[in-house]
């Protein structure tokens, strides 16, 4: 077994409640564990683990009746808070994928309105366009946070970035869209 004293990254990587780690033989050198890749993989195990105990024991405590659906949900709602970088990565992936579907089903849509409404066409062909590029932006964005160790600077702009054509593509689109969506139905 390979102590955790002596390796900062390793001993920040993974908190004390997850308890001693085993390598594989193979891996009896610990330099590796400094390196970024390695320090994240670290991280998220050591969360996957804590998570992993902890929803274990909150549906015994459930089945058992010594929990009620309201505090089991208030504990699993708090498993991620204690890695901020990580939450901030995974909620910002996920709005990335919702972003990315929208504009999906939206693309798929426009074109039957446009068909309905001729005078949109020109609309619709700046909307999709627009689409295209928060594609390329969203593709940035996940590679940033892919990357080790993230760059939060970097996502950051590209976030702001992202923030500010948005809010313009989603002005435009209402209204130029919604009187037309509101004359269809």
């Amino acid at each position: 077994m390979l102590s955790r004293r002596g390796h900062p990254a390793l001993a920040a990587a993974i908190s004390d409640t997850v308890g001693p780690v085993t390598y594989p033989r193979v891996m009896t050198q610990p330099d590796w564990t400094n390196h970024p890749l390695v320090v994240r993989l670290l991280s998220v195990h050591a969360l996957l683990r804590r998570d992993i105990r902890t929803v274990r024991a909150l549906a015994a405590d459930l089945a058992s009746g010594h929990r009620s659906g309201r505090s089991v949900m208030a504990v699993v709602d708090a498993l991620a808070v204690a890695d901020p970088a990580f939450t901030l990565r995974t909620r910002c992936l996920q709005m990335c994928e919702f972003l990315h579907s929208h504009h999906g089903l939206e693309d798929e849509i426009f074109p039957q309105l446009a068909a309905a409404e001729p005078t949109l066409g020109p609309v619709v062909d700046r909307l999709v366009a627009e689409h295209q590029q928060v594609s390329v932006m969203l593709a940035r964005i996940r590679g940033l946070l892919g990357s080790a160790p993230t760059a939060l600077d970097a996502v950051s702009l590209a976030l702001t970035q992202l923030a500010d054509h948005v809010h313009v593509h989603l002005d435009y689109e209402e209204a130029h869209i919604g009187p037309a969506l509101a004359r269809l139905t």
